[in-house]
């Protein structure tokens, strides 16, 4: 019974950290890009910093990341305002 126990909370935990693993694809890709936009707004320069959300955003589509789409878009409305 100890055995089986044992085996089955290894499973879990085993399932778990796998699930971690996978939780944010890309991860350190989106950390760069936002890092060189944020880069780019303290430059002064909107329109390219816009470029370059709208390549994140595009990524974000592409990986299916609702939290960089929901950033992205929120940074296209602020940088689209700054641009007009």
């Amino acid at each position: 019974m100890s055995l089986l126990k044992n085996l089955f909370l290894f499973s879990v935990l085993f399932i778990f950290i796998g699930m971690q693993s996978n939780a944010q694809p890309g991860k350190n890709k989106y950390d760069a890009a936002w890092k060189k936009v944020e880069g780019i707004i303290e430059k002064g320069l909107p329109k390219t910093a816009l470029e370059e959300v709208r390549k994140i955003y595009a990524w974000a589509k592409t990986d299916r990341s609702d939290a960089q789409l929901i950033k992205a878009a929120w940074y296209l409305g602020s940088l689209q305002q700054e641009t007009r």
